[in-house]
């Protein structure tokens, strides 16, 4: 287990080797106004295919609307751009808990676009994604896709979708690690639930879709969506004794993450659903050992 002592708060990139050139110049442009050294730092490469660049940023912790501020240009690249951004914050502890997004994320594929299958819906789900619409009143209109579905439907969508590049290595690396693994998703609950079972997670918020006795559904949502900061408080409950805020590394790809990344002290921008996504197991594996 690595241990974090009075470190700088830090950028880690993981980018395929083709690329890596290319991507290091348009963050650091990016990264510029952060930084305590211009020069970035090349990394052991923790695979044959992919390296690992490091930026030094500041000492001086960054205030919640600077880290968002950076997050969200972060994000936006990583929805760009097949590569990872981690970073690590000057209060961050050994990883105990990750709290995870799943559509685009750990999953490969978004559910609602899989259901309805029209560019439209994809187009509509990009725009909530990078937040250029509402997020909640863009997934209310979604959502009437899956009218007249089952929750056994969703819940079979939950057992077969696509998931992450090398989420098998990564879940057996948080079991073996003794990491506790969280599922923070606005998605249906039938099957954010079964993902939860098929990924070994220990608990996870999503939102519950309206249905009759028969478990019909009717486009509708019988509680509250679980918004950007529903995840952001999940993100942020302290669990017994060793996980804390300190020690939780949250993942996302989306806009409606961002409270959530810019609160913990570790966070992982990471999309499964553009081409040539990285192998996330291979990065939590090395951003986990890396001092």
């Amino acid at each position: 287990m690595p241990i974090f002592v009075d470190m700088n708060a830090s950028i880690y990139l993981y980018t395929h080797k083709a690329s890596t050139a290319s991507v290091v110049a348009e963050l650091s442009d990016i990264l510029k106004d952060y930084l305590a050294s211009a020069q970035p730092q090349q990394l052991p490469a923790p695979s044959r295919t992919q390296d690992t660049t490091l930026w030094d940023l500041s000492s001086s912790p960054l205030s919640s609307r600077e880290r968002h501020s950076l997050l969200s240009a972060l994000l936006s690249y990583v929805r760009r751009q097949p590569v990872a951004l981690y970073y690590r914050s000057t209060e961050a502890k050994p990883i105990r808990r990750i709290v995870a997004d799943l559509d685009g994320c750990l999953v490969s594929e978004e559910l609602l676009v899989r259901i309805a299958r029209e560019q439209s819906m994809h187009t509509d789900t990009i725009a909530a994604m990078t937040g250029a619409v509402d997020f909640e009143s863009s997934f209310r209109r979604r959502v009437q896709c899956v009218r007249g579905m089952t929750a056994s439907q969703l819940e079979e969508l939950g057992a077969i979708v696509s998931l992450a590049p090398g989420i098998e290595h990564f879940c057996r690396f948080t079991e073996g690690e003794d990491i506790r693994l969280d599922l923070a998703s606005s998605n249906l609950t039938p099957y954010v639930h079964t993902l939860m079972l098929r990924l070994g997670a220990t608990d996870y918020i999503a939102t519950m879709p309206e249905m009759d006795e028969e478990e019909v559904l009717d486009g509708t949502l019988s509680e509250p969506i679980v918004d950007a900061q529903s995840k952001r408080d999940f993100a942020l409950q302290t669990i017994g004794r060793d996980i804390r805020p300190e020690s939780t590394l949250s993942i996302g790809d989306g806009a409606n993450d961002l409270e959530m990344l810019s609160a913990t002290a570790h966070a992982l921008l990471y999309c499964s659903a553009i081409d040539g996504s990285l192998d996330i197991g291979e990065v939590m594996t090395d951003l986990y050992f890396r001092p």
